[in-house]
């Protein structure tokens, strides 16, 4: 059986705000939003695909290891960039 490759990455989009502020009765804490993070870069990485972060800056610290690039296209608006540092520190890209 031939199978085709059409994705080699995918991006984690505002995953801290959706988890921890969403009032779905499941008491999802940041530790929560951090263990799926990494379940998600495990599963990713089993179909050799990359995973990067999106607009979640206060799990940076907590998941710069698992994650590979890093997006937030209005870091400038919101005065966001510096947060960023990390990744740029640890030789991972981040698309602004």
């Amino acid at each position: 059986m031939e199978v085709e490759k059409f994705y080699t990455d995918t991006q984690i989009e505002n995953i801290a705000n959706n988890i921890q502020q969403n009032d779905n009765g499941l008491n999802l804490q940041q530790s929560d939003t951090i263990s799926y993070v990494k379940f998600l870069s495990t599963t990713a990485a089993k179909y050799g695909m990359k995973i990067g972060l999106k607009n979640s800056l206060s799990i940076i610290p907590d998941v710069l290891s698992v994650v590979d690039f890093a997006v937030n296209e209005q870091c400038s608006v919101h005065a966001e960039c510096a947060a960023y540092a990390p990744f740029l520190q640890a030789g991972k890209p981040v698309v602004r």
